[in-house]
């Protein structure tokens, strides 16, 4: 999680928090990250899902590279 502060642009940032901010479905948000996100939890509601889907790809590059140079 505070890997996403240290990877996003500010500007990026903001607009998220923005969205968040605008969003009618807080209450299903804090639901869903109160508990232990499965891969399954369906996130399509959130006004951030492109970016969410993508912040995840990328940290899922980053592992899978921090793996291969470790081996």
């Amino acid at each position: 999680k505070s890997e996403y502060l240290h990877t996003e642009q500010g500007v990026d940032i903001q607009t998220h928090m923005a969205k968040c901010d605008a969003c009618e479905d807080k209450e299903m948000c804090d639901d869903v990250l109160s508990d232990e996100r499965q891969a399954e939890t369906d996130l399509s509601f959130c006004a951030n899902i492109d970016d969410l889907k993508r912040i995840e790809e990328e940290q899922k590059q980053k592992s899978g590279m921090a793996t291969e140079a470790a081996q």
